[in-house]
């Protein structure tokens, strides 16, 4: 029997709450946006950046798809 070797692409969604100084919703829409474009959270990061804090984390994530595989 072989054994083969594989990498493999998968999209997986985590759940993060936030905290967002703002005056509207729509400033406080644009900000998260904005901090997801240039942060990539994670968990314990309680750093206010932008008036944006990720605050929690979900402890479990779901798998969304499968983006590839290939087999080496």
């Amino acid at each position: 029997m072989t054994t083969f070797k594989a990498s493999a692409d998968i999209v997986e969604v985590n759940r993060y709450d936030f905290e967002i100084v703002a005056d509207t919703k729509e400033e406080a829409e644009s900000k998260l946006k904005t901090y997801l474009e240039t942060h990539c959270p994670y968990p314990y990061d309680h750093d206010m950046v932008d008036g944006v804090r990720c605050i929690d984390r979900e402890p479990a994530m779901e798998t969304r798809e499968t983006e590839s595989i290939t087999l080496k």
